[in-house]
């Protein structure tokens, strides 16, 4: 047991000593929670504009589908753009398409934006983990501090997933989609300065 805290403690000092590490377990966990509350709220504002509850099914296979696809090009993406701006741009796009959610376009483009910010958050974890493992040279700090970036996301989707889930109540599902949005592109900027 000595041994095992004793990784915990280091892997955790690693994590929030060294600011690139700090700053990319940070952008995960509040981008992931993000991404979180519109998992929580695409189905009733589906169902809010008339598609059958019989039809999310098959949107939701949709969404996975795309998400493959995504993720087999990743590869290739990462070659031709620095992680750095690939993770930019992994939750920038998201948040203009939430902004464009809300502003209650014709469904098929509620669809289809929902679709690409569904492929986006599934090729995010692979890349946080990658861009990690860059900084990591150890392999047992590279998992301990993999594990530390999944409890930091489990931690805010505890905290904030609750808040978001009485916004989209008290004040609708559309504003909540636009603070989410707003949210996004001020998180984006924030961990864009920091990694610059």
């Amino acid at each position: 047991y000595a041994s095992y805290f004793g990784v915990i403690k280091k892997g955790l000092h690693f994590s929030l000593t060294h600011k690139a590490v700090f700053s990319i377990i940070n952008n995960a966990a509040m981008i992931a929670v993000l991404f979180a509350a519109l998992q929580w709220l695409w189905q009733p504002l589906l169902i809010g504009v008339g598609i059958k509850i019989v039809a999310l099914g098959g949107i939701y296979l949709l969404f996975q589908v795309s998400s493959l696809c995504f993720l087999f090009v990743l590869p290739k993406i990462e070659a031709k753009l620095q992680p750095r701006t690939w993770i930019m741009l992994s939750s920038l796009v998201p948040a203009l398409l939430l902004l464009v959610i809300s502003s209650k376009p014709s469904i098929g483009i509620q669809i289809a934006s929902i679709l690409l910010i569904m492929s986006f958050e599934a090729i995010r974890a692979p890349l946080f983990n990658h861009y990690i493992n860059k900084h990591i040279q150890e392999d047992a700090e590279r998992s301990t501090i993999i594990s530390i970036k999944a409890f930091f996301h489990r931690l805010m989707h505890v905290i904030l997933l609750p808040l978001f889930g009485l916004l989209g109540d008290k004040v609708g599902i559309y504003s909540t989609i636009a603070i989410i949005g707003i949210a996004m592109v001020i998180f984006t900027i924030i961990f864009r300065l920091k990694q610059e």
